[in-house]
């Protein structure tokens, strides 16, 4: 079938990578902890033996350096600088000591230089920059300090993990807080990557790498770090991601450069199943058009291209705080209803059941209920971030039987709904997300601009009062790419 074969070789595209490992060598005990630059042909290592450089193709080129050290960096013009405590020496290639800063505070958890300013963190709960000409030193408490890095020449980015992740914005020249954005905490950032280029900002888990084309953009996925094991650091080469994993380092191809330095195109859209689209039922159901999100292990998570019907989460009568999607009446829908009127029984078998996790809303502190297992679900919120690039990749036309199904239910048109900054003109629909909104009970949405909403306690209030909402429904699933 020529959909499955794309889907196959979308497959073999997502999960091929020019992937190299090289372990820590024969030494045995020795364990890599960290990477801590990356130099044109060389790749400093902090090892539990001490900084040890390795070549891009990994090999070990030197024997460890400055074993008694706590942290490591390289400064300006390849200065190497170790700490211990709160001394911090400077020393040039010949192991002459150039330089010695002292620490206000031990525990030191990461240092960074560039050719102005140097960053630090101690302790997890604070963090500084310094002029490397003036000497001076501002450091600012923050607790939850997680990660920090350069964002550009003379600002930085601090990586805060408290009740939800924060990434902080500050000037170099006083460490002065300057803004803030909220983080998907569910997501569990690891780190921050420092990004050679100057182009954006990047974060990962221990799934994926994120990139933000700039501080207050959105998260978008650059690459999968999936399947790799417990990823203690990442870091970018200019043709490479290095990552340490199981403490093992890792050199994998940059996802936006290949052999030929040509952009490769994906077919990412086929047909499985069919489902009333047109309003037309004398010619049958037509088929349903999946967009393919991501593809693992065989199969292939989908979602519906278009708005399949327009429908209420859930009976407004019966939301309590408790109803969470666990107990949502379209839960119930789409494996029951939907599933039988969607897919033949040889179609049924190839959609596997699926632990759903129950996904927190990532500036709401709503319970989210439990995990369910599902053969059809929606997203959630952290999904909906992860797998569209942006606002416009998540808009979605309803079908013209899922208007018309609306007129029927209601005795009106549907019209699109119009969105805070004007009018809906092209007739997005806005569409139900799993995570729960602002309040008990509530749920998230995409809304016709393509911008994930909330509902809140005023929302559900007016749903008490008997106000009918209804959203596009997206059916997702995983789908096994073989019969």
């Amino acid at each position: 079938m020529k959909n499955m074969r794309r889907i196959s070789w979308l497959l073999a595209m997502v999960l091929i990578l020019g992937c190299t490992a090289f372990p820590a060598g024969a030494e045995g005990e020795m364990k890599l902890l960290s990477i801590t630059a990356i130099e044109e042909d060389t790749v400093w290592v902090h090892t539990t033996a001490g900084l040890v450089p390795f070549s891009k193709e990994g090999e070990m080129i030197g024997e460890p350096l400055y074993p008694e050290a706590e942290y490591y960096a390289i400064g300006p013009e390849g200065t190497i600088y170790y700490g211990i405590d709160r001394s911090v020496i400077g020393v040039d290639r010949e192991g002459n000591q150039v330089d010695l800063l002292k620490m206000p505070f031990g525990n030191v958890k990461r240092l960074l230089f560039n050719d102005a300013f140097m960053l630090v963190i101690m302790n997890g709960t604070q963090y500084s920059s310094m002029g490397m000409e003036s000497r001076a030193m501002k450091v600012k408490e923050l607790s939850g300090t997680k990660d920090i890095e350069f964002y550009g020449a003379d600002r930085f980015v601090v990586l805060r993990e408290n009740i939800v992740s924060q990434l902080i914005l500050a000037e170099c020249n006083e460490s002065g807080e300057i803004d803030y954005m909220q983080l998907n905490d569910l997501a569990k950032y690891e780190g921050i990557v420092f990004n050679p280029a100057g182009e954006g900002c990047y974060l990962y888990t221990q799934e994926e790498i994120y990139r933000l084309d700039s501080f207050d953009g959105e998260a978008s996925v650059y690459m999968s770090l999936r399947d790799m094991g417990n990823i203690s650091d990442v870091a970018f080469g200019q043709d490479n991601v290095y990552v340490i994993a199981d403490g093992v380092l890792k050199a994998i191809e940059k996802p936006d450069s290949n052999a030929q330095g040509d952009a490769v195109e994906v077919e990412v859209h086929f047909t499985f199943g069919s489902y009333e689209q047109d309003n037309n039922p004398e010619n049958g159901p037509e088929p349903i058009e999946w967009r393919i999100l991501d593809a693992k292990d065989g199969k292939a998570l989908v979602i519906s291209t278009h708005a399949l019907e327009l429908m209420q989460y859930h009976e407004p009568s019966e939301v309590d705080r408790k109803t969470t999607w666990e107990k949502w009446d379209l839960r119930t829908w789409l494996n029951g209803e939907f599933m039988e009127a969607a897919f033949t029984e040889e179609e049924k078998a190839r959609i596997p059941v699926t632990t759903v996790k129950a996904h927190m809303a990532h500036d709401c502190y709503t319970d989210p209920g439990n995990d369910t297992q599902d053969q059809i679900f929606l997203l959630s919120v952290l999904e909906a971030r992860q797998y569209f690039s942006s606002n416009g990749a998540r808009k979605c036309l309803p079908t013209a039987a899922a208007t018309a199904n609306y007129a029927l239910r209601n005795g009106e048109e549907w019209i699109p709904q119009k969105l805070w900054y004007g009018e809906n003109i092209d007739g997005e629909c806005f569409w139900w997300l799993r995570s729960p909104g602002e309040s008990g009970g509530s749920p998230s949405c995409v809304n016709g601009g393509g911008f994930i909403a909330y509902f809140t306690s005023i929302d559900m209030n007016r749903l008490a009062e008997g106000l009918k909402v209804e959203y596009g429904v997206r059916p997702a699933m995983w789908l096994e790419l073989e019969p």
